[in-house]
């Protein structure tokens, strides 16, 4: 008994550049160098943070595709319900803007992920 021809692998997805920025300009600097989206924030030295309305805006008109990193503070990502609904804010903001998508994170104190947190900020 023939099984048939072997089903064909699926060819490999093309990879795509995305590069940290904290400004406009680094937007432009990226599109300009290849890049296929940003991400955008502020406080890079921080570990990054959601950058303003303001700059995500403008780095919407400059560059290529905007992902809003949405971090409310430095440090660990375990936040409590007050830090997860001004997120929530940051994320319906960031989108208001003109960002295609946003780069979030969340943990429980045991390190695991905070499913509730994150439910809240998709």
């Amino acid at each position: 008994m023939s099984a048939g021809p072997a089903p064909k692998a699926a060819a490999p997805a093309a990879a795509s550049l995305e590069i940290a920025v904290v400004s406009p300009a680094g937007a432009r600097t990226a599109r300009e160098n290849g890049a296929d989206r940003v991400e955008l924030c502020t406080g890079l030295e921080l570990g990054g943070l959601t950058p303003s309305t303001a700059a995500v805006a403008a780095a919407v008109e400059s560059g290529p595709p905007v992902h809003v990193l949405v971090r409310c503070r430095p440090g660990d990502f375990v936040y409590d319900a007050e830090e997860v609904a001004l997120m929530a804010a940051e994320v319906r903001t960031a989108l208001r803007a003109g960002a295609r998508g946003v780069v979030v994170g969340a943990l429980t104190p045991d390190g695991a992920l905070d499913t509730d947190a994150l439910a809240a900020l998709a």
